[in-house]
């Protein structure tokens, strides 16, 4: 039950920076939505996956590491997606929202888990190997 906390806890996190900053997609039509499912469909199984590997451990030390790597970067790119410099014209480069959050947003979290599941694979196989 532990691992399905976390992987809320992300989710949560990620929705409170987008709703505290007032970040929101401009134009949320079904066509929008079912984009957005596509891109974030493998880091969401990426971050589960992780979430149970990790909390099969021993190490907690492990698990926060996951975790804050989990949240910090795509709040972080939050943030930064909401106060993003504006052109020499005045103009916000992305006023939508639509490529922050539905492709860079998931390529940042699909990096990071998936960085996350070859650590966890390969300290797995050094420790079959050494036994």
């Amino acid at each position: 039950m532990k691992p399905f906390f976390s992987v809320l806890l992300v989710i949560i996190s990620h929705f409170s920076f987008i709703f505290i900053l007032g970040t929101r997609v401009g134009d949320f039509t079904s066509d929008t939505a079912k984009t957005f499912i596509m891109f974030y469909a493998m880091p969401f199984v990426f971050l589960v996956i992780n979430s149970v590997l990790f909390y099969r451990t021993d190490n907690k030390k492990q698990r926060w590491i996951w975790f804050l790597f989990s949240v910090i970067p795509g709040c972080l790119f939050i943030v930064s997606a909401k106060y993003q410099p504006r052109t020499p014209g005045g103009f916000k480069i992305f006023p939508e929202y639509q490529l922050e959050f539905g492709y860079i947003l998931p390529a940042i979290h699909f990096i990071i888990q998936s960085i996350f599941l070859k650590i966890w694979v390969s300290e797995k196989r050094k420790w079959k190997n050494n036994r």
